[in-house]
């Protein structure tokens, strides 16, 4: 073998393996392409989820807040309304007739003297008439009185403010159920 054939030899040999390098490389460049192309599309496929999970969440979001804002007005007009009926309820009881009111006003003073000495009575002006077996003094009432024993130890709030407030707490579902059924 001479020079020249160990050459050739030496080209030959070189080329085949450049030409299977460089088909190694082509194979692998293609291996890498195609695993960055399902790389990509995986990460598409969760960005969509999350997309469509961030639209659905904030969906549900909007709806959950416009159902908590219905709810609340619902809730404020039933309390307007129920504020409504106490009012009226309060009219009604000022425009009551002379003799219901002093009927009204001797139970509740029966029932103060029940429940200890009654000294003093705190009432207005239109009560203090049907109220004289106490010592009277005016006050800002809508109707019926405040009685105090003797040594101003004890009061009873026997007014038609205190009296409506306590029905409306006792009574609340019973009142929103007549109002609203």
């Amino acid at each position: 073998m001479g020079l020249e054939e160990v050459k050739r030899d030496i080209m030959e040999s070189a080329k085949a393996k450049a030409t299977r390098l460089r088909a190694e490389v082509e194979e692998e460049r293609q291996r890498l392409e195609h695993l960055a192309k399902e790389r990509v599309a995986a990460f598409a496929e969760i960005l969509k989820k999350r997309e469509e999970s961030a639209a659905d969440l904030l969906k549900k979001t909007t709806i959950a807040k416009a159902r908590a804002e219905a709810k609340r007005m619902l809730l404020e007009k039933k309390q307007e309304r129920i504020d409504a009926a106490f009012a009226d309820a309060e009219k009604e009881l000022a425009r009551l007739p002379a003799k219901t009111s002093e009927e009204f006003l001797r139970a509740l003073l029966a029932k103060a003297g029940a429940a200890g000495d009654v000294a003093v009575i705190y009432c207005n002006v239109k009560d203090a008439k049907s109220l004289r077996d106490a010592k009277i003094r005016q006050h800002d009432l809508l109707g019926g009185f405040i009685a105090e024993n003797a040594d101003a130890t004890v009061r009873l709030d026997y007014s038609y403010e205190s009296i409506l407030a306590s029905v409306r707490e006792k009574n609340l579902p019973e009142i929103a159920q007549v109002l609203f059924g």
